[in-house]
């Protein structure tokens, strides 16, 4: 068994120690164990072996045990799970600004795309995302993704400014002696 307990979804978030240990209840005694990790084999006298566990990712440990008579059990095995890193996140704008640094009606609003990459655990999270900015002056926008050991990451993208309507001018004539709306140029 591990002497940490993993999460809900079996992962642990730190290396492990998995203690192995075998009885022969009333028979000759334990002589030894035999463990197999990684495609290496160990055989170690006595009852009771640790197996350390620091390779991120899913381990598998196969072991049994034999007793002093020559019986051996029916090798028994465990899956581990580490998860050290977490997971990795990029973000960027679909388009550049203009030179004036605004988004404007040649550029279109721009759109946030990002990327997600696990580690070795899965993500829970989808792996890509977008986000549509719309008008606004100094907005953002941050993605957060995570994986199923609980470990998350996350990425903002910041300073979009966003004006894509031209201005509207009005005109008239700002004279308050002009009541009737004709404007008349003396002649003489």
């Amino acid at each position: 068994m591990p002497v940490t307990p993993p999460n809900a979804a079996g992962w642990h978030r730190q290396n492990v120690t998995v203690k192995l240990a075998a009885t022969d209840e009333g028979g000759s005694g334990v002589k030894e164990i035999t463990y197999k990790v990684a495609g290496v084999s160990k055989t170690v006298a006595g009852a009771s072996v640790s197996v350390p566990v620091t390779a991120e990712g899913a381990t598998t440990i196969a072991s049994n045990a034999k007793d002093n008579a020559g019986n051996a059990e029916a090798t028994q095995s465990l899956t581990v799970k580490v998860e050290l890193v977490g997971p990795a996140i990029s973000a960027s704008l679909d388009r550049a600004a203009a030179a004036t640094g605004w988004f404007n009606a040649g550029t279109g609003a721009p759109t946030a795309n990002y990327v997600a990459t696990a580690s070795a655990a899965p993500l829970v999270s989808p792996a890509m995302g977008s986000y549509s900015f719309t008008e606004g002056q100094d907005q953002s926008h941050s993605f957060t993704v995570t994986d199923e050991a609980g470990l998350s990451a996350s990425v903002t993208i910041s300073g979009v400014n966003v004006d894509t309507v031209a201005p509207m001018l009005t005109a008239g004539i700002n004279d308050p002696d002009l009541v009737t709306g004709w404007y008349n140029i003396g002649t003489g």
